[in-house]
């Protein structure tokens, strides 16, 4: 399945799991939103400039290993500090979360797709567990025996 390779770091062995990752999946598409927002608030017509200027500033960014631009956006000059290590822990977690490459713009819109289709299929998942009168980490399994 997508999502159980998608988020292998993370053990989706019970009902807490389930509703804790989708959790985690909505706030995210909401940080991807929030960025677009940021970006237009600043004249970019680019919001992974935004997203690369926050990884560089946050733990997950390695400017030695990877070719990430900074610089060119001054968050400082518009965010309270508090507001950009926020965003900072969003741009560390939506790279912890994933098993995908999140560096730029590029990254950012297949990262956006795979969280809007996770949301889907928890969404989904949880419909028909109610549908069959069981949990979604029991519905999972039963699928899981396929």
């Amino acid at each position: 399945m997508l999502n159980e390779f998608t988020y292998s770091r993370y053990k989706m062995n019970n009902c807490e799991c389930h509703s804790i990752l989708q959790d985690r999946v909505q706030e995210l598409l909401q940080f991807i939103d929030e960025l677009k927002r940021l970006a237009k608030f600043l004249g970019l017509g680019n919001h992974g400039l935004v997203f690369q200027e926050l990884l560089g500033l946050s733990n997950s960014g390695n400017k030695k290993e990877e070719s990430i631009i900074t610089g060119l956006v001054k968050l400082d000059q518009y965010l309270e500090p508090d507001r950009i290590a926020q965003l900072c822990r969003h741009v560390d977690d939506l790279r912890m979360l994933l098993r995908l490459k999140v560096q730029d713009g590029s990254d950012l819109q297949t990262a956006a797709k795979t969280l809007r289709d996770s949301y889907h299929f928890f969404v989904s998942l949880q419909r028909h567990a109610e549908e069959k009168g069981t949990t979604c980490y029991e519905f999972l399994e039963q699928l899981r025996q396929f």
